[in-house]
């Protein structure tokens, strides 16, 4: 079998094979949580040691937690009743039935239900997806539950005093007792203790990431990340560690080491398709600090937070290090923002909005036109310029309260030729204007007539262009002056039709004289075309390309013989059959029809017996 390939052609083949390569797929981005405990729900428990004498009221614990079963268990419990009297010590965290969840502390006094105070609330089935518990008690009447930072209430249940007795007996995770009947059945990570109480922002900042072990009130911390042996280590580094189980053997009563998919990161920039609910509530503490978002395919839980860091380079807000090629500068502050297919709806964009102002700088020429849209995975990767799926950098807008705007397609934006994922972003300005940048010169043959078509990216004091025609490999001729946009960072399509019906000949190439208002001039590089051709099998270059919603398919038979035309998407998916059966020689023209179909790159083959030939088409709406 024979198969053509135009130079675009095979530019789009590099580019399907990189988004196969770097496309993420995984419904979990970012993911840093490393291990996780796994516990059997009949005897598994690891015994803490003596960790209760640095907690007292207030104090908040949280830990995120997946649900195998249903029943009775503990995720913690720190102290028990004493010798099975009903006094009761410390505080535990009780997981009743699939959606039951409620924290106790014991004053030490008296006995039986009257010594203990408890809030319980009801929540949904918490079974077989990843959900992030915090309890916060700040005394016998101010208890709050929250399930992945929302306060889901609940109600009040018991006796006991203002305080929380304490000892010296162990806490455990998984199991009442090592002898106890409730025992935990699911996984348990980043598991904290803090001896104050966390609000709601701060819930919410931190948990989906990692933390530093000096946070303020932090005294326990086990985030599970040994990922083998009897030791989890307790990241405070004056406490105890723990055990899997009664010792440091291996044991039925071990629970096991997991890889985790709990949604943490590093940098707490993270989203799965099980939080993908809701509408999203970008928040840094209470304020966005310049950035905003909008769009109506935006379909993110309003948990996952936009984390705003600051990359500590200069005490400058406008900084000139650290920035990729062709950038002049950039803003010191970044925002971490999850941006993945499953947070997104399978068409249509968001904006990520900037205010100079609100954000506190001040160096940033005023016009928008310079602006670029920047991106790394992590605080300390290298930036990039966020392009288009061809790469070309994303221009910004302004939109009309003076916000400086970009606009990303979900799985159509790259970095370095990559596509984006979760990560940081900030905002650059490039070095010097853009020159004329060419990115499509194609033309398509119709009988006699030529329809030439091609786009510019960018332009800077561009008077124009000279169409140029040669015959045979001939000289070529200066047939047609069209004007161009001057200066723009905005793409601008140029459309031209030349009529040879008074001519004689075949072989024709065509060429664009690109020229400067102070007429300094370029050349495109040649377009060759060849009139009726009944020797080959032929696809021709669509028209118009790039394309708004329809386009004109051609193609050359030699005789009458079986075809087959179809339209695939950039992973070879049939997305449209156009033509199959028999076929007679002649040329033969199509309107393709793109109005249902995302912006984006897609290919058009024709399978004729034993040829095959495969042109791109470039929707842009």
């Amino acid at each position: 079998m024979k198969v053509r390939l135009n130079s675009l052609t095979r530019l789009a083949c590099f580019l399907l094979v990189t988004f196969a390569l770097f496309y993420p797929h995984q419904s979990i981005i970012a993911q840093d949580a490393g291990y996780s405990l796994d516990f059997d729900g009949s005897d598994d428990f690891v015994e803490l040691g003596d960790i209760l004498n640095d907690v007292q009221i207030p104090f908040s614990v949280s830990t995120w937690m997946r649900l195998d079963g249903g029943g009775f268990s503990y995720p913690i419990r720190i102290e028990d009743d004493v010798e099975d009297l009903g006094v009761y010590y410390g505080f535990w965290l009780f997981i009743s039935g699939t959606n039951d969840i409620s924290i106790h502390f014991g004053d030490g006094t008296g006995d039986g239900e009257g010594n203990r105070r408890s809030k319980r609330a009801f929540t949904s089935d918490l079974r077989f997806t990843w959900y992030h518990i915090t309890a916060v008690v700040e005394g016998p009447d101010d208890m709050s539950i929250y399930v992945n930072g929302e306060d889901i209430g609940g109600t009040y249940e018991g006796g006991g005093g203002a305080d929380m007795a304490r000892s010296s007996m162990p806490g455990r995770l998984g199991r009442s007792s090592p002898r106890g009947t409730y025992s935990f059945n699911g996984e348990l990570d980043e598991f904290r203790i803090y001896n104050r109480a966390l609000n709601q922002e701060e819930i919410r900042s931190d948990m989906h990431r990692t933390i530093d072990p000096s946070t303020d009130g932090l005294v326990a911390y086990w985030s599970f990340n040994e990922g083998e042996g009897q030791l989890v280590s307790n990241n405070i580094e004056t406490l105890p560690d723990g055990i899997l189980g009664f010792d440091d053997i291996e044991e039925g009563e071990d629970p096991v080491w997991s890889t985790s998919f709990a949604p943490i990161s590093t940098e707490g920039c993270i989203t799965t398709a099980a939080y993908a609910t809701g509408i999203y509530e970008g928040r840094v503490n209470g304020t966005l600090r310049g950035l905003s978002i909008s769009g109506d395919s935006l379909i993110t839980d309003p948990n996952h937070n936009i984390i705003l860091s600051e990359d500590s380079l200069a005490n400058e807000d406008y900084v000139t290090i650290d920035i990729p090629e062709g950038i002049e500068g950039r803003w010191n502050r970044t925002w971490c923002f999850s941006f993945s297919e499953p947070i997104f709806e399978s068409t249509g964009s968001i904006q990520l909005n900037f205010d100079p102002e609100l954000s506190g700088f001040g160096g940033f020429p005023t016009s928008a036109e310079i602006y670029r849209l920047l991106h790394r995975r992590g605080r300390t990767s290298t930036l990039g310029i966020v392009t288009d799926s061809l790469g070309t950098p994303l221009v910004a807008d302004v939109l009309e309260d003076s916000t400086i705007s970009f606009t990303l397609s979900p799985g159509s934006n790259l970095v370095n030729g990559n596509p984006i994922a979760s990560g940081h972003f900030t905002i650059g300005v490039i070095e010097t204007p853009l020159p004329v940048e060419l990115t499509a010169f194609s033309g398509v043959v119709n009988g006699s007539l030529v329809h030439l078509n091609w786009t510019t990216a960018s332009e800077t004091n561009n008077a124009g262009f000279y169409i140029e025609r040669s015959l045979e490999g001939g000289v070529f001729d200066q047939i047609q002056f069209v004007a161009g946009a001057g200066t723009s960072l905005n793409p601008t399509i140029y459309q031209y039709t030349d009529d040879l019906s008074n001519f004689v000949g075949e072989q024709w190439t065509y060429r664009l004289k690109q020229v400067d208002f102070d007429g300094t001039f370029e050349y495109s590089d040649p377009v060759e075309l060849r009139l009726a051709n009944a020797d080959n099998v032929e696809l021709h270059p669509g028209y118009p390309n790039p394309f708004n919603a329809q386009v004109i398919i051609q193609y050359d038979l030699p005789r009458d013989m079986h075809i087959r035309l179809a339209v695939y998407d950039m992973q070879g998916r049939e997305l449209r059959l156009l033509q199959e059966g028999f076929s007679a020689g002649g040329r033969h023209q199509f309107q393709f029809d793109a109005i249902e179909l995302p912006s984006g790159v897609y290919s058009v083959r024709l399978d004729a017996e034993h040829d095959t030939d495969i042109e791109l088409i470039i929707l842009a709406k």
